[in-house]
């Protein structure tokens, strides 16, 4: 697409499209010089910081609430210490530290499986995995001779020495 550039004689006194536009453009250059002094002078550029700004080597400078920044730095510590040291579970900090009202499932016939869920869901079974976490143990392999790692979920759903208790107790739950 090319543009042509006509040329227009300035202050003429003809009346088109062209000659109306260029009077108008010397009227605002005009006016735009003669109000040179109320425009406001822009502040000086200054490249100096507050006097207490926040830094870290992590995130540099901080810019943001210091309240809201210091949340979300331990907020990002603890998801850190859990992904890395819990497995994931919860962080015991953030709860009751008394010991818990005696349940009624502890005097329950299934007693024993309510205790076994719950070491199991705290991180408490003593797996061949967690107790290499705790380097309790050299290896994490099911110590029923299995060829895949002794964890929560190999005992309770994959272990061939448990398959036969498993398909009796589905079979009475199906009943």
């Amino acid at each position: 697409m090319t543009t042509e550039v006509e040329y227009t004689h300035g202050h003429s006194k003809q009346d088109n499209v062209a000659s109306r536009l260029n009077g108008q453009a010397d009227y605002y250059a005009t006016q735009a010089q003669d109000r040179q002094t109320s425009l406001l002078p822009a502040p000086d550029a200054t490249f100096y910081m507050d006097e207490f700004t926040l830094y870290t080597s992590s995130d540099s400078w901080i810019e943001a609430n210091p309240c809201e920044y210091t949340n979300q730095a331990l907020i990002r510590m603890t998801l850190n210490k859990l992904a890395s040291s819990h497995s994931l579970r919860m962080a015991k900090s953030k709860y009751e530290t008394r010991a818990p009202p005696m349940q009624p499932y502890t005097r329950a016939l299934s007693a024993y499986m309510a205790t076994v869920q719950l070491y199991a869901r705290s991180g408490q079974l003593a797996t061949a995995s967690r107790l290499r976490e705790k380097k309790l143990q050299q290896n994490d392999f099911c110590r029923n001779s299995c060829d895949a790692i002794e964890d929560p979920h190999h005992i309770f759903v994959q272990c061939l020495t448990w398959k036969c208790l498993r398909e009796q107790y589905a079979h009475t739950l199906t009943k």
